[in-house]
């Protein structure tokens, strides 16, 4: 018992290794936590930067499917229409498509067409608008809904003088909206075929 008081008595300081071993941990403990800070840090922006894309993107592609989907559908371009006093003209921005008509069963009725309007507002952005004229006999419901509010640019061009004679419509493009003081853009250029 005396041999363990007298070395518990004599044992006054901290070894070498013990005061290296001691810093040694602290370093490596301030690292750890530095780096676990900046991390959090980084998350912090990086992930609301992240989501923001992936909805505008979303939005993008969301917009070029109902595009699409609806011109692969069309037989014919329609050069202008008036509906309910107001005057639709197909162009570089606005695009009118006819469709064949569908009874309940979604079978096509003969003779019978419906028309799909796809407009835009002269506003910054510009807004993107989809409207559902059906026939008198179709199944298609009359309907009007906003596709994207977050235009940047749009331009529909045919491979005709006359878009009336068009096949094939070109469509760029551009959304875009501010995230933190910062614009994010998306832009496509597709080329799709009616079905003629």
């Amino acid at each position: 018992m005396n041999i363990f008081l007298k070395i518990f008595q004599n044992k006054k300081s901290f070894s070498i290794i013990e005061t290296v071993l001691s810093v040694f941990l602290i370093t490596i403990l301030s690292i750890s936590i530095t780096v676990l800070l900046n991390l959090y840090k980084d998350y912090q922006t990086i992930t609301p930067n992240s989501v923001a894309k992936s909805i505008i993107k979303k939005n993008h592609s969301d917009t070029l499917i109902a595009l699409k989907q609806s011109i692969l559908q069309a037989q014919n371009i329609v050069n202008s229409t008036t509906i309910n006093g107001i005057n639709y003209v197909t162009d570089s921005r606005n695009l009118i498509l006819q469709t064949r008509s569908i009874d309940n069963n979604n079978n096509i009725i003969s003779g019978n067409y419906d028309l799909i309007i796809f407009y835009t507002t002269s506003s910054n952005p510009i807004k993107l608008y989809q409207k559902i004229i059906p026939s008198s006999f179709s199944n298609r419901k009359n309907y009007e809904i906003l596709i994207n509010n977050i235009v940047k640019e749009i331009n529909f061009e045919y491979n005709t003088t006359n878009p009336k004679d068009a096949s094939i419509i070109k469509i760029y493009l551009k959304t875009s909206n501010n995230f933190s003081n910062k614009e994010l853009e998306e832009a496509s250029y597709i080329a799709v075929k009616l079905n003629k």
